[in-house]
């Protein structure tokens, strides 16, 4: 079975530093690269990365964080586990702080030392991974348990809906 590269983001207007760390990461990883919040979250919602990386300040106001910041509130909405690493400029550390504070995994300043990077997102990937399988373990277990349950049968069944059917009043119930 081939081993296949984790998907990664890269979410960034310029285009240096999208060219820098397309050239770093292509290897490893599976890049898919949009330059403003609506791609990124369009790519995102079809792509399912395994980490994105995010810039906070994005066109059409670059100078600032609140598109970075609707695109890592949207992103985390489309899926509540994924992983968003915020890469900022000096001048916005309180803003990758924050940013942080609202869901983000991680944040590194720019200019990224790539070893650095490289570092943070193989333990992120394999964070998300680790959490992805014990949410499918605990599925399966759950499964695994209700069918070996004695009693699970058609009758039993029937009895347990029909307790549903007075579960939500406030009668008594004679023993």
């Amino acid at each position: 079975m081939p081993c296949t590269k984790p998907k990664l983001l890269l979410v960034d207007d310029d285009e240096e530093i999208r060219t820098q760390i397309k050239w770093a990461l292509s290897a490893d990883y599976d890049l898919f690269i949009a330059g403003d919040r609506a791609e990124a979250v369009q790519t995102f919602r079809e792509q399912r990365p395994a980490a994105t990386l995010l810039d906070l300040g994005l066109p059409p106001h670059p100078n600032n964080c609140e598109e970075g910041l609707a695109a890592l509130r949207e992103i985390l909405t489309a899926d509540s586990s994924a992983k968003v690493i915020i890469v900022s400029g000096q001048g916005e550390r309180e803003n990758a702080i924050r940013a942080v504070g609202e869901g983000a995994y991680d944040f590194l300043c720019k200019p990224v030392e790539m070893d650095e990077l490289q570092l943070v997102l193989s333990r992120c990937v394999y964070v998300g991974h680790l959490e992805h399988e014990f949410l499918d373990l605990q599925r399966n277990k759950r499964v695994e348990d209700f069918e070996q349950m004695p009693g699970s049968g058609p009758q039993m069944q029937a009895g347990v809906s029909f307790i549903g059917t007075g579960a939500g009043t406030t009668a008594r119930v004679p023993l």
